[in-house]
């Protein structure tokens, strides 16, 4: 269900709100850019590549899993990334020569592993290490769960007054039954 609210948290930020990912005082990192498939193009692995963005808020494609990288680089990715206590996706992209070729075409970068937030790339691990120094990573990482706890909290009182009016609908009901049953 985690996952699900940080889904939602990030969709409401990213297209609507670019402003909430704006570079802070620190200096910009050159690889970070917001992909978008282009609407014409038809091959299914950069359609497969843009809908895993689009679905996971904090996607990450590494050589392994979180749980058995397979490089030093992707291993320091996980690292960074774990060290932030969040919920985030990856995609061994060994397990498919396709994503593996796919993803440096679909961000216009060379290597692996490739970290996309709210779905724009962030960069390779070099870069995450110097986000990561900087702080700027934090602050983005601390902004999707800050949106997220806000979006389960809205989620959770939606529920309750939800169960609140289904109670009152369901005691409503019963008092007409009940009427309806001492008119006969």
């Amino acid at each position: 269900m985690y996952r699900s609210i940080l889904f939602l948290a990030a969709s409401l930020i990213s297209p609507f709100n670019t402003s909430a990912f704006a570079p802070s005082t620190q200096p910009h990192h050159s690889p970070r850019h917001t992909t978008s498939l282009s609407l014409s193009s038809s091959d299914p692995t950069q359609e497969r590549i843009q809908s895993l963005v689009d679905t996971h808020p904090v996607l990450l494609f590494m050589k392994g899993s979180k749980l058995f990288p397979q490089c030093g680089f992707s291993n320091t990715a996980c690292q960074i990334l774990q060290s932030y206590n969040i919920d985030f996706e990856t995609v061994d992209v060994l397990a498919d020569e396709d994503i593996r070729q796919g993803v440096k075409v679909f961000s216009e970068w060379p290597t692996i592993p490739q970290l996309y937030v709210c779905g724009e790339f962030i960069g390779g691990s070099d870069i995450m290490i110097e986000m990561y120094q900087s702080g700027e990573l934090g602050e983005m990482i601390e902004k999707v769960s800050a949106v997220a706890l806000f979006v389960w909290l809205w989620i959770v009182i939606i529920l309750c007054l939800l169960n609140m009016a289904h109670k009152t609908y369901v005691l409503h009901l019963i008092v007409i039954s009940k009427a309806k049953a001492d008119m006969m």
